[in-house]
């Protein structure tokens, strides 16, 4: 993963460190959201494999989400020996979560009543998490349980930034 800022060598010299810390921070959320993105849904052909690309279960949710289905992810996960933590999706599926009643359509009570926990655990929202797209619709949506601990993330170098020798504007004066 890599980013291409362009700023003059002036403005370096001529303004306080913030702007080094403003491209630094911009670095810094690019790789997060690359990294991220690899960890959940992999990184294509020549890339390293994703959650989604290993997962032996089912995590497709579409418009017609209820608690029981909620209760049967948590179930096949315990069913493999799994132990579950957290949940993790895209704000679609918080939307349906928290409009859609727990029982019946006349129950006032939604799957996701709190913000940011579902069935006891808590839930963290991305829209990171792909959405595959039918035709028709609906789309399927991922709604992911498990223990976060164990996804393993390997990296060759943390941060690198190299200026660009030859750029004529980066040599000194």
């Amino acid at each position: 993963v890599g980013t291409i800022p362009k700023f003059p060598r002036n403005m370096q010299l001529q303004s306080s460190p913030v702007i080094e810390a403003l491209v630094r921070d911009d670095f810094a959320q690019v790789l997060a959201e690359a990294v991220d993105g690899a960890a959940i849904k992999g990184g294509g052909a020549n890339g390293p494999s994703g959650l989604l690309d290993n997962c032996s279960l089912n995590t497709s949710v579409s418009n017609a989400i209820t608690w029981e289905k909620i209760l049967q992810i948590i179930e096949a996960v315990e069913l493999e020996n799994g132990e579950g933590t957290a949940w993790l999706t895209d704000p679609s599926v918080v939307r349906k979560l928290r409009s859609t009643p727990k029982v019946s359509s006349t129950d006032s009570v939604m799957i996701m009543q709190e913000p940011n926990s579902l069935a006891g655990y808590p839930l963290a929202s991305t829209n990171q998490v792909p959405v595959t797209l039918n035709s028709p619709p609906p789309d399927d949506h991922s709604l992911i349980f498990g223990r976060w601990s164990d996804l393993l993330l390997g990296y060759l170098s943390l941060f690198d930034l190299l200026v660009n020798p030859y750029e004529p504007t980066a040599r000194r004066q």
